[in-house]
C-alpha cells in the first residue's frame, strides 16, 4: 500500500496486488465484489481520477469505500429478503385463518340474530307473565275479599237474628209477662273466642240505652278496622312496588351487560378484519416495512383473535 501511494510513475487506478490478495483471502463474496470494483475502476480511469482529485483520495481508499458500500448493499438485500419472507409467512398464516375468521364472523352474526330474537321473545313473555301475575293477584285478592264479605254477612245475619229474638222476647214480655219465647243466654265476658266476645259486647242488650251504646262501640270499631286496613294496604302496595322496581332494575342491568359484551365482541372482530386488510395491503404493495412494527401488529392481531374467540365461546 505504501508503494502504491508513493509511486508517481505507475497507474493511479491500478490496485496493489497485496490488497487484492488480502481481499481474496477475506472471502469469496467480498473478493468478487472488490474485484468487480477494481475492474470498474480500471475501465473508467477518467471517472476514478476525477473522484480522486475531488476528494483527495487514493485508489486504495476509494476501493475501501466501495467495498463497504457493496457489503452494506448486500446486507440490505439479505435483510429485505428476510423481511419479505416474514411478511409472506404472515400473509400465508392469515390466509389459512381466513376461513376460521369468516366462520367465526358468521357464527357471531347468527348469535347476534338469535340473541335479538330471544330477547324479543323474552320481553314478550315477560310482559305476558306480568299481566297474568297481575290478573292472578287481582283474582286472588277479589276472592279473599268476597270470602271476607260472605263471612261478615253470615256473622251479621247471625247477630241480627239474635237481636230479633231479643226484641221478640221483649215484645212478648210487654204483652204477656212470662209467656214469651226463651231468651238466648248471654255470653260470658271471659270468653276467648272473637265471635263470642263480639256477641257479648255488641249484640246482646237489655235496653234501648244499652243498644245505643253498643252501636257507638260498633262504629268506633269499624272506623279503627277501616284505618288499619288502609294502612296495611298502603304498606303492601309499597312492598309490591319496591319488589317490582327491583326486578326491573336487575333485568335492565342484565340487558346492559349483554349489550356491552356484544359491543366489545363486535369491536374485536372489526379490529381483526382491519388487521387482515392491512396485511393484504402490505403484501400487495411488496413493501417489507419495519420488522418491529410488523411483529407488533401480528401479535396484536393474534391477541385480538384469541379474545374474540373467547368472547364468542363464552
Amino acid at each position: 500500500v505504501a508503494a502504491a501511494d508513493a509511486g508517481g510513475g505507475g497507474n493511479e487506478n491500478a490496485l496493489p496486488s497485496a490488497t487484492l490478495n488480502a481481499d481474496a483471502a477475506s472471502g469469496p463474496a467480498a473478493a468478487a465484489g472488490r474485484t468487480g470494483g477494481a475492474s470498474l475502476a480500471m475501465q473508467l480511469p477518467d471517472a476514478s481520477a476525477a473522484a480522486l482529485r475531488r476528494e483527495n483520495l487514493s485508489m486504495t481508499e476509494l476501493y475501501t469505500k466501495y467495498a463497504e458500500a457493496a457489503d452494506a448493499w448486500r446486507a440490505e438485500c439479505f435483510e429485505r429478503k428476510r423481511l419479505q419472507s416474514t411478511v409472506d409467512g404472515m400473509i400465508a398464516e392469515l390466509e389459512q385463518r381466513a376461513p376460521m375468521l369468516a366462520e367465526q364472523r358468521a357464527e357471531y352474526e347468527r348469535a347476534i340474530s338469535a340473541h335479538a330474537e330471544m330477547r324479543a321473545r323474552l320481553e314478550k313473555t315477560t310482559v305476558e307473565l306480568r299481566r297474568m301475575e297481575a290478573e292472578t293477584k287481582s283474582h286472588v285478592a277479589e276472592s279473599r275479599h268476597k270470602d271476607r264479605e260472605a263471612r261478615a254477612l253470615e256473622a251479621q245475619s247471625a247477630d241480627l237474628s239474635r237481636q230479633v229474638k231479643l226484641l221478640l222476647h221483649e215484645v212478648a214480655e210487654l204483652k204477656q209477662p212470662g209467656s214469651g219465647p226463651g231468651v238466648p243466654a248471654r255470653v260470658a265476658r271471659a270468653a276467648v273466642d272473637a265471635a263470642s266476645v263480639v256477641t257479648a259486647e255488641l249484640v246482646d242488650f237489655k235496653s234501648v240505652e244499652e243498644l245505643q251504646e253498643q252501636n257507638k262501640r260498633q262504629l268506633s270499631v269499624i272506623r279503627a278496622l277501616s284505618l288499619d286496613q288502609e294502612e296495611q294496604g298502603a304498606r303492601l302496595k309499597e312492598q309490591y312496588q319496591a319488589e317490582v322496581d327491583k326486578i326491573k332494575r336487575e333485568a335492565r342491568e342484565a340487558l346492559d351487560d349483554l349489550e356491552s359484551r356484544k359491543q366489545k365482541t363486535q369491536t374485536m372482530v372489526e379490529a381483526i378484519v382491519r388487521q387482515r386488510d392491512m396485511y393484504k395491503a402490505l403484501y400487495a404493495g411488496g413493501g417489507a416495512g419495519d420488522a418491529v412494527a410488523v411483529a407488533d401488529a401480528d401479535a396484536a392481531a393474534l391477541s385480538l383473535a384469541a379474545a374474540a374467540s373467547a368472547s364468542l365461546g363464552g
